[in-house]
């Protein structure tokens, strides 16, 4: 009984670092596409909207293609074995952490056949 009264104190930490609001530090406001609705091969930007200090971007597509214009920025197309609702999702992330955000794009063939 006495060990347990001399461990209950040392189990009471004093929070040295409060929880901070991730949107103070790290938020990922939106996605934003130049046209979500395309045909095969035709190019559109997809833009990351986000905020924090020394963020970094990682993107991904379930189908299409995507080349950096920038870290927040990607320009994306389809072939026409990508024809359907395809994903791109943008991964934000800094010491604070990662948040991520998906846009949906539909992508149609080329002669709308």
């Amino acid at each position: 009984m006495i060990l347990l009264l001399i461990l209950m104190p040392a189990c009471h930490k004093e929070d040295k670092n409060p929880v901070v609001n991730p949107s103070e530090k790290l938020a990922l406001d939106s996605l934003v596409a130049t046209n979500k609705h395309i045909v095969t091969w035709e190019e559109i930007q997809v833009r990351a909207y986000a905020r924090g200090e020394n963020l970094n971007f990682e993107w991904y597509t379930n189908h299409g293609s995507m080349i950096a214009v920038d870290s927040a920025t990607v320009l994306y197309w389809a072939c026409p074995s990508c024809e359907g609702l395809n994903i791109i999702e943008c991964t934000v992330s800094n010491d604070y952490g990662s948040i991520s955000d998906t846009i949906m794009i539909q992508v149609d063939p080329e002669n709308g056949l």
